[in-house]
């Protein structure tokens, strides 16, 4: 792996964004192209793991550990300061004063993250009568801990826009977590190899970002205005986060309630391979595109809504290419890949690229009003988001069962596009003709993609696997040469990466 590169020695500078023209393009080009480099290798490297693991435990090892992260992400969801974002976006988020109040908010929030998770375990093992729960939650609980230890100084390197050292500490904390699972799975089979390894690689992580900044280091410190606008800032993060939470994480804590764990298992599975397509353009938005918004905000409207129509052009034709291809690519990979007890999974994934596709959409209004600091709107964004996802996994469960459930998760998706495209057109900013026109070029290819797989399989052309395979390869080629053309060769361009 490559190593991490050497701060500079010597006080940390308080530097700007880069001014506007060449240096600023070839500055956005390599947080992007390193973004996406690592978020494109982490998700691969999952998918492998993931694939070596469903030979090593079995489905309902999946699904209890799936439930146990659920409520992980519960807890630090339902703690969320919106901290990370603060730093990026506050005028003060440089300053050491305000980096040492982070720190401390930042360790006693993943402290209280942890004892919450250990009063969650008993309540959790008998509502869904799950013994394994009890102590689950708990051991892997200490993540949270992991987390709050983190160095600060990576929000101010993504402040900045310099990614590369938050992207390789990503990296190594999820090489060092598939190691792990992977290793201890050969030896022991079963939950707690899936749950050992993100203990292990958050570890490694908060470890090395404190030996790569000690020359940086940022002591514990407590001042009450930067505590105040803190927390001032989180009040709507926090409402946000939770209905997010419910928007993302319901059918994770209502299914299981419903059926076996090892069918939950195999759903779990699917959408964690779905949902990867989701992680690069998240990961670009927050690390990238936000930052990027909020200096070209603080220069002038004309500036900001330039920026954000760009990015459009750029960032939703790579979100079709990865949800097109892990829509129509799940027969295969689960008919081909996995063992056979998974083999369900590939029509599930089908539908789940529908979520995900509108999933990734939210981002664009999302980052766009954060970029404003408009909290309040992204937080209503969520809302809207989370009641219909409740309502439509509910009734989609009741009426069509997994399928029904997946389709009602995207319903709750598509509401908060609309709101969201809502709260940018109050605040001028006019891009919901792009968002609907990607829209629907996306559900013709997977709706046409999707028939020809059957029509292959029931003509007797091909089996699902392989008729799955060409027809991936014959919807994403040429979006994969028009993301080439319209995003990754100006990135490389723009990053010094390739001749003009």
């Amino acid at each position: 792996m490559t190593a991490l590169p050497r701060p500079e020695s010597g006080p940390p500078p308080l530097r700007a964004l880069p001014g506007k023209g060449a240096s600023e393009r070839g500055h956005v080009a390599r947080a992007s192209a390193w973004t996406i480099g690592s978020m494109v290798l982490m998700s691969a490297l999952r998918l492998v793991s993931q694939m070596a693991l469903s030979y090593l435990v079995l489905p309902e090892h999946f699904g209890a550990v799936t439930l146990m992260r659920t409520f992980l992400t519960l807890v630090e969801m339902l703690s969320d300061v919106g901290i990370r974002n603060a730093v990026i976006y506050h005028a003060r988020g440089e300053e050491r004063s305000f980096l040492a109040t982070t720190k401390s908010v930042q360790l006693v929030r993943g402290v209280g993250m942890w004892l919450t998770a250990c009063a969650l375990a008993w309540p959790a093992a008998a509502f869904y009568d799950e013994p394994l729960l009890l102590w689950l939650l708990p051991i892997a609980g200490l993540e949270s801990v992991n987390n709050g230890l983190l160095a600060v100084r990576v929000y101010v390197e993504e402040r900045r826009l310099n990614i590369k050292v938050p992207a390789l500490l990503d990296v190594l904390a999820l090489a060092v977590s598939i190691v792990t699972s992977v290793v201890w799975a050969a030896f022991q089979p079963g939950a707690w190899a899936l749950a050992a390894g993100p203990l292990v690689g958050g570890a490694v992580r908060a470890l090395v970002s404190h030996v790569y900044y000690r020359a940086h280091a940022v002591p514990f410190g407590w001042d009450r205005a930067h505590a105040h606008d803190l927390f001032s800032f989180g009040r709507w993060v926090f409402g946000g986060t939770l209905v997010t939470f419910l928007a993302q994480q319901f059918h994770m804590l209502y299914l299981p309630k419903f059926t076996w764990l090892a069918l939950f298992g195999v759903y779990a599975v699917v959408w964690n391979f779905c949902a990867q397509a989701s992680k690069p353009m998240t990961a670009l938005a927050n690390r990238v595109i936000i930052p990027r918004f909020a200096e070209d905000g603080r220069r002038s409207a004309g500036d900001h809504e330039r920026a954000v129509r760009s990015s459009l052009a750029h960032f939703l034709p790579a979100c079709m290419l990865v949800c097109v291809g892990a829509g129509l690519s799940a027969p295969a990979l689960f008919g081909l890949f996995y063992a056979d007890s998974f083999v369900a999974g590939g029509p599930m994934g089908v539908l789940f690229s529908i979520t995900v596709w509108f999933m990734i959409l939210q981002q664009v209004p999302r980052s766009a009003l954060l970029s404003l600091g408009a909290s309040r709107e992204v937080a209503g964004m969520a809302l809207w988001n989370a009641g219909f996802t409740l309502l439509g996994i509910v009734a989609g469960w009741h009426y069509g069962q997994f399928g029904g459930a997946i389709l009602g998760n995207g319903l709750g998706n598509l509401a908060g596009c609309a709101v969201g495209w809502w709260a940018m057109r109050k605040r001028g900013l006019h891009v919901g003709t792009g968002m609907a026109r990607y829209s629907l070029g996306f559900l013709a290819i997977l709706e046409l993609g999707a028939a020809a797989i059957w029509l292959c399989e029931h003509t007797g052309v091909a089996s699902t696997a392989w008729a799955s395979v060409g027809v991936t390869a014959l919807a994403c080629t040429p979006l994969a040469l028009w993301v080439w053309r319209g995003t990754i060769a100006p990135l490389r361009r723009g990053s010094g990466g390739g001749g003009r």
